[in-house]
């Protein structure tokens, strides 16, 4: 059976670059479903979604990657729509118990610069869709959010602690990508000159997302920043009338 390896950690947390370089040093991955503009074109949405068939595989005491062998890396591993929510990346330990010879990464990011780029996602919609699906005020899943980052994230350092053979923590802010590629050999081999971080376009993200903010909150706030010289919205104590 071949090496695989899962990126673990959440979406927002330089995914699409990982899976750029995966992809481009000429390995076989798969990055969010595996599909494009399913629900624009009309197609059910779950038609060849790879993360729907990993969670039926889940239910169905299948291995997780049954039917999925083309491909050996998997980076973003969650569908969200209105009514539904998938996070694969969540069943770290299942995946773990099916391929213990696999690699798991955990990509981490500045916490607050996390949630401000989650909440500008496709200019507000997907916090929009996470409040509807949830039924709670845009505030809250800011903060649930918050909450969810922290658990997981520790939860899987836990898990890994004595597995660190196996486990690699790679910071998108603060690492080299020489962490990642030492890692993934000599497994997986990858081209440094595929490496681009495509969080350099970050600050404009992150001001679509304030401005997002400033539409949904009334009026918005402030709290000090990690960063020096920055600041980050807060959560407000209620939603703005519409």
């Amino acid at each position: 059976m071949p090496v695989r390896f899962f990126q673990i950690g959440f979406n927002k947390c330089g995914t699409t670059s990982l899976f750029k370089l995966f992809a481009r040093s000429g390995i076989p991955c798969v990055k969010h479903t595996g599909t494009r503009n399913s629900l624009i074109s009309g197609r059910d949405p779950y038609h060849w979604n790879v993360q729907s068939r990993i969670r039926k595989n889940f239910s169905h005491n299948k291995k997780p990657l049954a039917g999925l062998s083309k491909s050996l890396a998997f980076f973003d591993m969650e569908f969200t729509s209105d009514d539904d929510e998938i996070e694969n990346f969540k069943s770290f330990r299942e995946l773990y118990a099916a391929y213990p010879d696999a690699k798991f990464m955990l990509n981490v990011r500045n916490k607050w610069d996390w949630i401000r780029s989650r909440a500008g996602h496709a200019n507000g919609d997907y916090l929009l869709r996470a409040a509807k699906r949830h039924d709670r005020a845009g505030f809250e899943i800011l903060h649930a959010w918050q909450h969810d980052y922290e658990a997981h994230n520790s939860s899987v350092r836990e898990f890994f602690s004595d597995k660190k053979e196996c486990f690699l923590e790679f910071n998108i802010d603060a690492d080299p990508i020489e962490k990642l590629i030492d890692f993934a050999a000599p497994d997986f081999i990858l081209e440094k000159r595929f490496w681009m971080n495509l969080n350099s376009r970050r600050d404009s993200r992150i001001q679509i997302a304030d401005k997002v903010f400033e539409g949904l909150f009334r009026p918005p706030l402030s709290l000090p920043s990690p960063h020096a010289g920055q600041s980050v919205v807060a959560f407000p104590t209620r939603l703005a009338a519409t």
